[in-house]
């Protein structure tokens, strides 16, 4: 109940929805999600409900998000593709819609008044004008609902996840896009494929083979990156020690950094709010990773997504989560996040939403480390 509640606090949606978000994401998760995990999960599915209908956020962002010490992911969002990546990897093409047929309403017919006559000799007299009835109005039909359009499956189903994994290293970007849907499509984050993702952790298949489909198609291509980032999330849900470990000596917080700053705006949210979830968690791994998002404009980026993105409650969450883990794991770099404006927008955030969220806790837990 207090998850709804909160739902209901941070998105402006309504009970029911909340609590749909609620089922989805425990269904989604299984029996060993925790209470925070669903609501983390459920607020990103709230935000990737709005951003499909046109607000700032996109969204989902279905993802499974994190609180301070668990992993942040997302997915499972379904994100409206951008022009870029209709153009890339093919839209989808929607169910027609069936056209309602107009109710034809036979007219009715006309009364006449026979004028009487007079059969006397005298002037002939003009005949009484006919008299018509008036139409009677017929309420307009109303139109139907048309089918929703459900997500299509990948056209190929590759034999096994390392394979996917592997074929995201391809210098062919439709391929790298073909396997990159695969992975989002089948959920890497369900407790039936857990076994198999660390397997594939093990041998040295993911993520290398996300960071090196980063590498070769990420600036050029918002929806690699996008859809990169994501699979990233849902692999650090599945296996969350090996997965930051390979990470971090893989340098990928560099690389993650690069591509959050190639691709901004509104059209580019659902990337940033899956670069925040990974850089919350990378920030908690050692004094070293917290210098190499200082030193890659990494307070920068966090500073502008969360001014950007107000209404956005994931970025508010996630971006006040990195600075609250970069000035406690290295204080040192609190006076430069000052300079950059990260205390007044994180001062933003908590008078943007109520005091009983998830946002405003975040938020008040990094404010009170710049004020010690």
């Amino acid at each position: 109940m207090a998850t709804q509640k909160a739902l209901v606090q941070e998105h402006g949606i309504s009970w029911k929805e909340a609590n749909d978000h609620v089922l989805a994401s425990k269904a989604e998760l299984g029996e060993d999600a925790t209470e925070e995990m669903i609501a983390a999960h459920a607020g990103d599915k709230a935000t990737a409900a709005k951003a499909e209908g046109g607000i700032d956020a996109s969204p989902t962002e279905d993802t499974q998000m994190s609180t301070d010490t668990s992993v942040e992911t997302d997915p499972s969002a379904v994100v409206e593709p951008t022009p870029e990546e209709e153009e890339e990897a093919g839209e989808e093409e929607p169910a027609a819609e069936v056209e309602p047929l107009p109710e034809e309403s036979e007219p009715l017919p006309e009364e006449t008044t026979e004028p009487v006559v007079d059969e006397t000799p005298k002037e002939a007299e003009p005949a009484p004008p006919v008299a018509v009835a008036a139409p009677v109005p017929v309420a307009a039909p109303a139109p139907r609902k048309s089918a929703p359009v459900r997500k299509a499956p990948p056209k190929v189903l590759r034999a096994s996840l390392r394979i996917a994994f592997f074929d995201l290293a391809s210098s062919d970007k439709s391929v790298v896009l073909d396997a990159l849907n695969e992975l989002i499509y089948i959920n890497l984050t369900k407790p039936a494929l857990k076994k198999k993702v660390k397997e594939v952790v093990a041998q040295g298949a993911a993520p290398m083979g996300v960071l090196q489909a980063m590498r070769n198609h990420g600036v050029q291509s918002p929806a690699v990156s996008e859809k990169c980032l994501s699979v990233l999330l849902a692999l650090m849900a599945a296996d969350e020690t090996e997965v930051l470990s390979a990470m971090v000596e893989l340098d990928a917080t560099p690389l993650i950094l690069e591509l959050m700053h190639c691709h901004t705006g509104p059209k580019n949210v659902n990337m940033q709010v899956h670069g925040l979830g990974l850089l919350s968690n990378l920030s908690l791994m050692d004094e070293s990773e917290a210098m190499k998002i200082s030193e890659n404009l990494g307070v920068d980026i966090v500073v502008k997504d969360m001014k950007e993105f107000l209404k956005v409650s994931t970025v508010q969450r996630r971006g006040s989560k990195v600075l609250f883990n970069l000035a406690s794991i290295k204080p040192e770099l609190k006076p430069e996040m000052r300079e950059k404006e990260a205390v007044s927008t994180i001062g933003a955030a908590m008078e943007s939403y109520p005091e009983t969220g998830h946002v405003f806790k975040q938020a008040s837990d990094a404010m009170k480390l710049f004020f010690r």
